[in-house]
């Protein structure tokens, strides 16, 4: 009976706090289970232990003493804090294993070493990468493609710290200590290459200052369904639309402007690389498996999916800046199969977010004028891909179409002597002698 009255009355503002720390469900991560696991270092008590992970251990217990050094913290200070704040820090997880709770000092040395790893690597990219310091223990982390790595692995949900920590680090930073320390956002669009990153009071990891950042805040009304579909970007540029880059940051993905006097439809850039499907797939499962104010994320991902269905509308788009390849080589193929599996995969849960813009884009293609050039834009794509997808295809319809000529003609040039045989004159009968 104690149990179940405490159940009754628990916070309800507590017990949401605690559940901020997620796990992937089952049912969401069988679709692409690699896209929710660390691939070099644990954060968090997740995935600590694992063993491809283990590595890293001793790379990250060495920022512990080279982020003290540079910060000026004040070890006692740190340890009487951490101490205090550890019961707290744990509610933040909603899988917690009983072993650290268990254990605190064991919990508190996590919390301090993945805090101080983090920072670190925040601080190299804020400053520029450790290249020339083989002092850090960084040095070789942060070149070339391992830093994507790197970032990669920071955006999982299941691998995380509460902001909290990092924020009380940051606190603990003395007073000559580089100013650096003193901007938490300003570190962390260093890192992820943003131009734009709040990190408000709700959030509680760094997936959640992402996703924060990335949709657009306000009031809407509210809908029963997404909107409606409209065509691709290629038939809507046939039918008259035109695109360009917007100049809201990147990473506000929301920011969708359509202008329908103008036929112009204005959208963030984005840039495609190695990490853009991990990405959004834990970003949306964020708000799949939590309760947000609105499902902004997922939204956008379903609103690029019907625009890009082939890759000639990746080629159109990025022609207007508006897709970026970062170095990734990816062809327009492979970028449009990579926009239809996310939009079509189980874990998006795409709301009315964009709503408005699917319905003005709807209506926009649907009118008279429109709908008819829409119609035979779409009857000569899809000669395009039957008939002309690869050059042997191109070949034998070339051929087919000088055999249908050479046979037409053959049949002409028939019927023409046929016609002539019977209209020239018949010659005289000449007389008969008896």
């Amino acid at each position: 009976m104690e149990r179940f009255n405490s159940l009754i009355h628990e916070d309800f503002y507590t017990r949401k706090r605690r559940r901020s720390i997620i796990k992937v469900p089952p049912y969401i991560k069988s679709s692409n289970p690699d896209a929710y696991i660390p691939h070099v270092f644990s954060i968090g008590p997740y995935h600590h232990g694992t063993e491809h992970l283990m590595p890293m251990e001793a790379y990250k217990r060495k920022c512990v003493a080279s982020f003290m050094q540079r910060s000026g913290c004040n070890p006692q200070s740190c340890y009487d804090r951490f101490r205090e704040e550890t019961p707290r820090l744990m509610e933040y997880y909603e899988f917690l294993d009983d072993k650290w709770r268990v254990d605190e000092n064991s919990y508190f040395e996590l919390m301090l070493v993945d805090g101080c790893f983090l920072l670190e690597c925040f601080y190299w990219a804020a400053i520029g990468h450790p290249v020339n310091n083989f002092l850090s223990p960084l040095n070789n982390l942060l070149r070339g493609s391992r830093i994507a790595t790197i970032r990669r692995d920071m955006i999982l949900i299941e691998n995380q710290l509460p902001i909290k920590v990092l924020q009380i680090l940051l606190e603990l930073c003395s007073a000559e200590a580089d100013p650096v320390f003193e901007d938490l956002e300003g570190l962390l669009m260093s890192f992820f290459g943003q131009t734009y990153i709040t990190v408000d009071a709700s959030c509680v990891h760094l997936p959640d200052v992402l996703r924060l950042s990335m949709i657009t805040p306000g009031s809407h009304e509210r809908r029963i369904d997404a909107g409606p579909e409209f065509p691709p970007a290629t038939l809507l540029s046939l039918a008259g639309l035109k695109f360009e880059k917007s100049e809201t940051p990147a990473n506000r993905s929301m920011d969708v402007l359509f202008d329908e006097r103008r036929g112009l439809l204005s959208l963030p850039f984005i840039c495609v690389d190695e990490i853009t499907e991990a990405w959004f797939l834990n970003l949306m499962a964020l708000e799949r498996c939590e309760v947000m104010e609105s499902n902004g994320v997922s939204s956008y991902i379903s609103f690029m999916g019907m625009l890009i269905r082939s890759a000639q509308d990746v080629k159109l788009l990025r022609k207007h800046g508006i897709i970026i390849d970062n170095k990734l080589e990816k062809n327009d193929k492979a970028i449009a199969k990579l926009f239809a599996e996310l939009a079509t995969n189980p874990v998006n849960s795409s709301d009315d977010s964009l709503y408005e813009r699917r319905y003005a884009l709807h209506e926009w293609s649907a009118s008279s004028r429109r709908k008819l050039n829409v119609r035979f834009a779409e009857w000569g794509s899809s000669f395009v891909e039957t008939y002309c997808k690869n050059p042997w295809s191109a070949i034998g319809l070339v051929a087919g179409i000088i055999l249908l000529i050479a046979t037409l003609a053959q049949t002409y040039c028939a019927v023409l002597q046929l016609y002539q045989n019977d209209d020239s004159p018949t010659p005289p009968t000449p007389p008969h002698n008896p």
